[in-house]
């Protein structure tokens, strides 16, 4: 029985798109691309608890991905929304045998 977990961070600085991305300037200026910073967390909690011959149990997780929130962080120039999820949080059982 015990925890464990994983802490991920993701970040671009501000940077030069190519100059075809933006549109408004007919293509002659570089498109500048915002910064963001991404944090996902994975927390788990294996319970002291034994199924099955091989001693192993039971294990609860709980995962946040986007956790600040970051609205927009398009990197496309094809015409569909790329955006990135919402903040979500979701958890998960797992029985391990």
């Amino acid at each position: 029985a015990g925890f464990r977990g994983s802490i991920e961070a993701q970040s671009r600085d501000e940077r030069l798109g190519p100059s075809f991305w933006n549109f408004a300037s007919g293509g002659r200026q570089p498109a500048v691309l915002d910064s963001y910073t991404l944090l996902n967390l994975k927390l788990s909690w294996d319970a002291p608890v034994s199924l099955g011959r091989a001693g192993r149990g039971l294990r609860l997780s709980i995962y946040g991905k986007n956790l600040l929130d970051e609205d927009d962080v398009s990197e496309t120039f094809l015409p569909i929304n790329m955006n990135i999820a919402e903040r979500t949080v979701y958890g998960a059982i797992e029985i391990l045998f």
